[in-house]
This record gives structure tokens, sequence and C-alpha cells, in this order.
């Protein structure tokens, strides 16, 4: 039993957190099954750190592994095969299988009002977007917005978008004129 491919491929840099993890193999690994007794097939992968997350086998030599939400930004995961795995035919793997890969960092992507606009409503909120789902928490801790003329933060309140993709942040009081 040999692994002869697998997604995201070893070393990769900068995966999307949402990419599929594919483990390819040489010869059928599980029975051919309904959809219905697919569910039941055990993963032939451990992720480490660990993921949530749903594995399916395509076929009776395809496994595929989809993250839900997602991977972390900015993170390396090692993908390791069972060991102990037989194929159908009772075939084993000769030598123990791992590779690694990282996803993207988190990054801003988008911000409104652009930096240095002009004419800008006093009562307009910023918004930011970010590359992916980002942690609300982190992402307000992050943000400020900066009363240049007194050096003073605005206070506001912030609206998160439901993909956890962005945030709105309002502020508590109308922004002033020429700042």
């Amino acid at each position: 039993l040999e692994v002869t491919d697998v997604l995201p491929k070893d070393g990769s840099v900068d995966i999307a957190t949402d990419a599929a993890i594919t483990v390819i193999f040489n010869r059928p690994v599980v029975p051919l099954v309904s959809s219905e007794d697919a569910a039941a097939l055990p993963s032939p992968i451990t992720i480490s750190p660990e993921v949530v997350g749903t594995g399916e086998w395509l076929n009776t030599a395809i496994y595929v592994f989809r993250p839900e939400p997602g991977f972390a930004g900015g993170s390396q995961y090692t993908v390791t095969v069972n060991p102990d795995l037989a194929a159908q035919d009772g075939a084993t793997l000769q030598a123990p299988y791992s590779w690694s890969f990282s996803t993207v960092e988190p990054m801003v992507v988008e911000v409104n009002p652009q930096a240095q606009a002009t004419g800008i409503l006093l009562t307009d909120s910023v918004q930011v977007k970010f590359n992916q789902a980002v942690d609300h928490a982190s992402a307000e801790a992050a943000f400020s917005l900066t009363d240049t003329g007194t050096n003073t933060a605005v206070e506001g309140a912030f609206e998160c978008a439901e993909d956890s993709t962005g945030f709105r942040f309002i502020s508590a009081e109308s922004l002033k004129i020429d700042t």
C-alpha cells in the first residue's frame, strides 16, 4: 500500500483556510459501499493540530477531508496516514507517511473609506474586510480609529460580518469636521 499523491502538497505555503485535504492511494483501501454506509468508514488520517471537519471516501482509494469552518490562518499543519492502515488485499504501508503545509496569513484586503479619502460624511462607518474568517475579539482589539487633532481614540461599536471575514466600526458620536 502506498500514498501516491496528497493535496496540499508537502511543504506548501499560503494554502487557503477552506482548502480540502486529499489523499490518493495506489489500491483500494475501503470496500465499495452505498453512500449511506460510507459515513461509517474510518478516517485514514490524523491532523495536527487537531481540526474539526468532515471526511469522506470519494471512492475506494481517494479520501477527502474538508475543515469546518476552516483551518486557522497562518498555521502549520501536519497530516499523518494511519500506520496500521491496510488495503482491501491486506497490503500495508511499508513506512509511516506524513506531510505538512502552512495556511495563508490573515490580512486586511479592503478598508472603506480608503486611506486619505476626502468628503467622508460625519456619520460614515469604517469597514474592514479580511482574506479569511478571523476571530472577532482579536480583530476588534487590534483596531483603533484615532482623532489626530487630539490624539484620542474614537469610541464606537462593532458589527461583525456573518461569515467573520470583516467588520464595521460605527463611531458613538459624529466624526469631527476637517479631522
